[in-house]
């Protein structure tokens, strides 16, 4: 309670005499009224006629009090004199300017005052399919008058649900690739509730596309699936602030490829589930949300995921990537990134095909990995300038293509010494078994003699062809 520095004592004295001179001097004391704080809670739509809550206060004395607000910032509330809270006159509530609103009332016995603090929360009551929690809402950005903006769908799944256009048009559709005429140009609201098991904006248009201005809620819609989800959404940003119930999504291939302004925190997402993450954020470019914590331990295809994501460096150092077989492109033009890889188990993995290709930061230390199901390293690190690691541990027997594997990458002539060393001698430890092939060094050098004899021996020994490397001491 706040201290109030009005009027306000403990107690007042009146002194008088009594009627009989004989009889000594009596006091009489005045005992302030005693009232509590006080909160109540009521629902936007209520009317100034109707009473919000009484306020009660006592008093020992017997005297008659009286209520008045002392304090109210909003303006919109009054009392009467015995205590009855309600709005002001011609005023309202409205959830979404304030969700509480504070107030001081002083109760007053003639002689003394005392002030309660009442606290007044606003229920928000759900006007349409916009201010329903339930419903999943996105923002269209409608450019000019007449323009005609598609919401695409997934052909391979049945719809059946109520749609607010946000104009004032609202709607119950089975159709696919629903599409609605907006008259005059701006923000709209979108609000779909109903059977909507999928989204597809590579089904819509170019214009639909770019229009697409926000995510803002994902409400309790069961997603089937997210292939292609927001795929060219260009413009679209992210601000809602619950996340999709993805229980029953296997693939989530190209979810967000080509949204280009497209970043947002997906730690809090369940996807357990899917097995599919190929393109998911492919040129996605300011994307650099943190997905550190997610369960992808399900997940078989991880190719072109990052590609050309050049804003991502986030931490997914313990990801579950096991059951991962497909990992071609995934890293490939992620300018930025430089995770650590090293606790990564790509015991099953089979293509790595330019996965770190133009991947000009990274050089994480992946020279631990056991590769032995790998068959395809073409142009794994072509133009991945930062990266100077020794391979020479990696097992790859089984591969059938390094062509472009090493090509302008960033290898020091000791790592690309110490990695032909190592192949060298699994080549002769494995001797036709592993058979000749071709390795793409171009740009890298090698000098010493331990190095100049590993390069002679992949060559001459086991017919290997090594193109575009030097022999280079100076």
């Amino acid at each position: 309670m706040r201290i109030k520095n009005f009027f306000s004592m403990w107690m007042v004295a009146l002194a008088f005499l009594s009627c009989d001179p004989n009889e000594p001097d009596s006091i009489y004391v005045n005992t302030a009224p005693v009232i509590s704080d006080y909160s109540f809670t009521v629902e936007e739509d209520i009317p100034d006629t109707q009473v919000i809550g009484k306020l009660s206060a006592s008093d020992v004395d017997g005297q008659k009090l009286t209520y008045a607000i002392f304090e109210d910032e909003s303006g919109l509330f009054s009392i009467t004199e015995n205590g009855s809270l309600s709005l002001a006159g011609g005023m309202t509530l409205d959830y979404e300017t304030a969700t509480k609103h504070n107030l001081t009332v002083r109760v007053f016995d003639g002689i003394v005052g005392r002030y309660s603090e009442v606290e007044i929360e606003v229920v928000n009551v759900i006007e349409g399919l916009v201010e329903d929690p339930t419903s999943f809402i996105t923002t269209w950005d409608i450019p000019a008058d007449n323009t005609i903006i598609t919401i695409g769908t997934n052909l391979n799944y049945e719809y059946d649900f109520t749609i607010d256009w946000g104009d004032g048009s609202t709607e119950q559709l089975t159709q696919q690739n629903p599409h609605h005429e907006y008259q005059l140009a701006g923000l709209y609201k979108v609000a779909i509730q109903g059977q909507f098991p999928a989204i597809d904006m590579d089904n819509s248009d170019v214009t639909s596309r770019v229009s697409l201005y926000s995510i803002d809620q994902w409400g309790t819609n069961q997603w089937q699936t997210m292939e292609r989800a927001f795929m060219g959404c260009l413009k679209m940003a992210y601000t809602a602030p619950d996340v999709p119930d993805l229980s029953l999504v296997t693939s989530m291939a190209n979810m967000f490829a080509n949204a280009k302004a497209f970043n947002a925190n997906l730690n809090d997402w369940a996807v357990g589930n899917v097995i599919n993450m190929s393109g998911l954020f492919a040129n996605a470019v300011k994307f650099n949300g943190d997905i550190s914590s997610w369960d992808v331990s399900n997940v078989m295809d991880m190719s072109y995921m990052f590609n050309n994501a050049d804003s991502f460096n986030g931490n997914i150092d313990s990801w579950d990537v096991e059951g991962v077989t497909k990992m071609q492109y995934m890293f490939a033009g992620a300018s930025s990134f430089n995770g650590n890889l090293s606790d990564w188990n790509v015991f099953f993995t089979n293509n790595m095909e330019a996965m770190f290709a133009s991947a000009k930061s990274f050089n994480g230390d992946i020279s631990n990995w056991e590769i032995p199901n790998v068959t395809n390293l073409f142009g794994m690190f072509v133009d991945a300038f930062a990266f100077d690691r020794s391979l020479g541990s990696w097992y790859i027997s089984d591969v059938g293509n390094m062509q472009q594997m090493l090509d302008g990458s960033g290898m020091s002539r000791e790592s690309y010494e110490a990695t032909l060393k190592g192949w060298s001698d699994l080549a002769d430890n494995l001797g036709l078994v592993m058979g000749p092939r071709t390795l793409g060094a171009v740009g890298l050098e090698y000098c010493s003699e331990e190095g100049m004899l590993a390069h002679d021996n992949l060559i001459n020994t086991h017919g290997w062809t090594i193109n575009g490397d030097s022999q280079q001491c100076n």
